[in-house]
């Protein structure tokens, strides 16, 4: 992953590897951190999210050490080309 639309097509392949849980779902298992409408955003836009709300994404959709370091170092390639 090296550029914003690349992130944002992981995310999307990760979310649904995981199963496709709703936005509902995914605001519930972060306790309500990140709202429905925010995960709704991220994975139908074309904008980076935060660190904070990509980190709740991955967590709500099930993940493991391995790929926690994967996202967030992505995340941190593509962050300054977003402006984030």
């Amino acid at each position: 992953v090296t550029t914003v639309a690349e992130l944002l097509e992981a995310m999307r392949l990760y979310h649904a590897w995981a199963g496709n849980a709703s936005f509902q779902t995914l605001a519930g298992r972060c306790r309500y951190r990140v709202s429905m409408s925010t995960f709704s955003a991220v994975l139908t836009g074309d904008k980076v999210p935060t660190l904070s709300v990509l980190q709740n994404l991955i967590a709500a959709c099930g993940t493991t050490p391995e790929y926690w370091h994967r996202f967030e170092a992505a995340w941190r390639r593509v962050a300054g080309e977003a402006g984030a």
